[in-house]
């Protein structure tokens, strides 16, 4: 396989690992998230708890699903930033692949580095999120700055970048 193929294949393909990724990390923190009892027995809720707590070992029954699917599920994060990055070919993506690399092996690291080891997460929690949001902004902007004869990703899509910058 030479580089040529491998570009092709990413440029092709990328969107499956991102839709991939994404639902791995959704299904691992849904199912986790279902068996998790804290350490006064409650129940999970994004109302009282943290993401990060489906992933604390000697509390979380189902920690090492949440951990193993946190970090496989961030790396196919990987091939979809730069498939995205090889699509739009701007200086803009360019940059936010960089970014996103830094991003999708932070949220890696918070599933190497879980709540146990508190210092490590807080170190890799607060990069994946703050290199997250910058990653989301770049692209926002890669994808609005396409020439409109060339776009290959449609402008509307940046409503998803908004939003998700707004959070």
């Amino acid at each position: 396989m030479d580089w040529k193929m491998i570009i092709e294949f990413i440029k092709q393909s990328y969107a499956y690992f991102g839709i991939g990724g994404s639902l791995l990390i959704i299904g691992s923190m849904l199912v986790t998230g279902l068996v998790y009892r804290g350490k006064a027995g409650e129940k999970y809720s994004v109302l009282n708890h943290y993401i990060s707590e489906l992933g604390e070992v000697g509390v979380s029954k189902a920690a090492p699903l949440f951990n193993f699917g946190l970090i496989i599920g961030s790396l196919a994060f990987i091939p979809f930033i730069t498939g995205l990055t090889l699509t739009l070919n701007n200086l803009w993506a360019k940059v936010g692949l960089v970014v996103g690399i830094w991003s999708t092996l932070s949220c890696a690291l918070v599933g190497v580095f879980p709540m146990n080891h508190m210092e490590a997460h807080k170190r890799v929690a607060v990069s994946y999120f703050r290199s997250g949001l910058v990653m989301v902004l770049l692209y926002s902007i890669a994808v609005f700055v396409q020439p409109a004869a060339t776009a290959n990703i449609p402008k509307i899509s940046n409503v998803a970048g908004l939003i998700a910058f707004c959070c």
